[in-house]
C-alpha cells in the first residue's frame, strides 16, 4: 500500500507564518489567563446560595479548561493533518516525544468533555421533580462522570499504538520533509487509508457519539421539563433554571467554536488543496476555549456582571 504523503517536495510553513503563531502566542497566553483567573475567583467567592453547590463544578470546568489551554499556549504546536504532520514551536514539558505531547492533550479534551458532562448532569438532575425516575443518588452522579471519562479515555491507547506504528523512522524517513529534522519536537506519520480510517471511526465513536448522545438527551429532557407546568416549581425558581439552562447551553456552544473552527480545517484539508499555512495559523484558535467559556460565563451569570 502506498503512503498518503506524496512523494514530491512538501511545503513547510513559512517562516513569517511560524513567527506570528509564536508572537500570537506569546502575547495571548498572559491575556488569556487574566481573564480567565478573574473569573476563576468570581465562582471561588461566588455569594448566591444557589449556586453554593454547582459553583463546586464550575471551578472543576474552569480549572480544566484552562489546564488545556496553557499546554497549547506553552507547546505552541503546530498541526498539519493533510501532510500527517505535527510539530512544537515552543516548550514541551517532561521531555515527551510528540506523539506522547499529542496524547497529552487528547486527555486533556476528553477531561474538558467530562466536566461539561458533569455540569450538565448536575443541572439535569436540580430540575427533575419530587419521585422521578431520572433522579439519581448523588453516588450514582459521580458513578456515571468517571464511567463517561473512561469510556472516552479507553479508545486513546488504540490512537497511540496506531501513532507508533505508522510513525516514520529515521531509516525511512522521506527527503521531501527534510525541513522537519529542523524542529526539535516533531512527528510525521506514513498513515494509510485503511490505518487512517481504522483510527478516525474509533475515536468518533468511542470519544464523540456516546457523550453527544447523552448530553442531547440530558438538554432535550431539560428544554421539556421547562416547558412542563410544575405545582412543586415556584416562577422565581423556574425563570431561574431557565436561565442557568440557557446559560450553561451557551457555555457549550459558543467555545465550541475554537475547537470547530481549527479541527474542521484539519478535516477539510484531507480533502482539498489547502495551504499549510492557513492549516497552521487556524490551529491558533484553540487555544481560546478556555477564555471564550470564561467570557460566556461571566456575561451570562448575573451575579458575576454586577462586578
Amino acid at each position: 500500500q502506498k503512503s498518503m504523503v506524496p512523494n514530491e517536495s512538501v511545503g513547510s510553513v513559512s517562516p513569517g507564518i511560524e513567527l506570528f503563531i509564536e508572537t500570537y502566542n506569546h502575547v495571548t497566553a498572559p491575556i488569556f489567563t487574566i481573564i480567565n483567573c478573574a473569573v476563576f475567583f468570581h465562582i471561588l467567592f461566588d455569594k448566591d446560595r444557589k449556586n453554593k453547590l454547582y459553583r463546586h463544578y464550575m471551578l472543576v470546568l474552569q480549572i480544566i479548561t484552562m489546564a488545556a489551554d496553557i499546554y497549547l499556549e506553552i507547546g505552541i504546536y503546530v498541526a498539519l493533518a493533510h501532510q500527517r504532520i505535527f510539530y512544537s514551536l515552543g516548550f514541551v514539558p517532561f521531555g515527551m516525544d510528540m506523539i506522547t505531547a499529542m496524547i497529552t492533550y487528547l486527555v486533556l479534551t476528553v477531561l474538558v468533555i467530562g466536566a461539561y458532562f458533569m455540569c450538565i448532569l448536575f443541572r439535569h438532575q436540580s430540575m427533575q421533580p419530587p419521585g422521578s425516575q431520572l433522579r439519581i443518588s448523588r453516588k450514582m452522579f459521580f458513578c456515571a462522570v468517571i464511567a463517561i471519562n473512561l469510556w472516552m479515555l479507553f479508545w486513546l491507547p488504540l490512537v497511540y499504538y496506531g501513532m507508533k506504528k505508522c510513525q516514520y523512522t529515521v531509516t525511512d524517513f522521506p527527503e521531501a520533509l527534510g525541513w522537519l529534522k529542523e524542529k526539535q519536537i516533531f512527528a510525521a506519520f506514513s498513515f494509510n487509508s485503511n490505518q487512517y480510517l481504522w483510527i478516525t471511526v474509533a475515536g468518533l465513536i468511542l470519544l464523540v457519539v456516546p457523550p453527544s448522545l447523552l448530553c442531547t438527551f440530558l438538554f432535550t429532557h431539560m428544554f421539556m421539563l421547562l416547558r412542563t407546568p410544575s405545582a412543586s416549581t415556584s416562577a422565581s425558581t423556574r425563570r431561574y433554571q431557565r436561565r442557568t439552562t440557557v446559560s450553561l447551553a451557551l457555555q457549550i456552544v459558543i467555545p465550541s467554536i475554537s475547537m470547530i473552527i481549527p479541527f474542521a480545517e484539519q478535516a477539510l484539508s484531507q480533502v482539498m488543496n489547502l495551504s499549510s499555512d492557513v492549516s497552521a495559523a487556524l490551529f491558533c484558535l484553540a487555544n481560546t476555549h478556555a477564555v471564550l467559556n470564561s467570557l460566556t460565563t461571566f456575561l451570562t451569570t448575573p451575579t458575576y456582571k454586577r462586578y
